[in-house]
């Protein structure tokens, strides 16, 4: 004669099919966020790429973070803005490079990342959107940060924590190391892009500084 499960052996292994829920499911978010993560960090290797080339076509002279155009030269009347994700196009061809996969604002913008705002505030050839900035103006290119991760707010722009200046788009703990295991991806003036948590990009060096403070 066939014997059926018991309530009691059913209650068991509908127990044990959950603990191992539990504890599986979490493992697998951090591979499917570890997934996203290394998609991020190619989106960025590919603008920096394509900001380096930008840069070489111009003399290298760095990318602003918009560009103004005037109706005619010396017009002085303003009849169009260029982003700097805008200029560099051409040499990406793929819209869905601009937009992290993790990132909460794609369900509103097509971009989610942003010019560090120190690389405006502290050249000292900034006089304006329009205004140059050579490569080797930069002191330690490779441990500067040009591109980071837009928080879940707008802006063409993000600055760091600790930053006073009027109209920021400060990042936070709480909004950046969210993003990929704690952390965020990073592209720097070299050309190189990485990984850091956001007190990593503060201390021993503050990589945000184009003073090197």
């Amino acid at each position: 004669m066939k014997r059926g499960f018991t309530l009691i052996e059913l209650l068991v292994v509908i127990a044990i099919i959950a603990i191992l829920a539990a504890i599986l499911f979490p493992v697998f978010a951090r591979a499917r966020e570890r997934a996203r993560q290394t998609s991020c960090l190619n989106n960025v290797r590919q603008i920096m790429t394509a900001m380096m080339m930008y840069q070489q076509d111009y003399d290298e002279i760095l990318i602003m973070r918009y560009y103004d155009v005037e109706e005619s030269p010396g017009s002085g009347n303003w009849v169009a803005r260029i982003n700097w994700f805008q200029a560099i196009m051409p040499y990406v061809m793929n819209e869905q490079v601009f937009a992290c996969p993790s990132s909460p604002l794609r369900r509103t913008s097509w971009y989610t990342y942003a010019m560090n705002c120190e690389r405006e505030i502290r050249s000292q050839s900034y006089q304006g959107a329009n205004s140059t900035l050579s490569l080797a103006d930069v002191m330690r290119p490779s441990e500067l940060i040009l591109l980071a991760e837009r928080p879940g707010r707008s802006g063409h722009r993000v600055c760091p924590p600790y930053h006073t200046g009027s109209h920021c788009n400060l990042i936070t703990t709480d909004d950046i190391d969210k993003l990929h295991n704690e952390g965020a991806n990073y592209g720097f003036f070299d050309g190189h892009a990485k990984w850091h948590r956001l007190d990593q990009t503060l201390a021993p060096r503050n990589l945000w500084s184009l003073t090197g403070e």
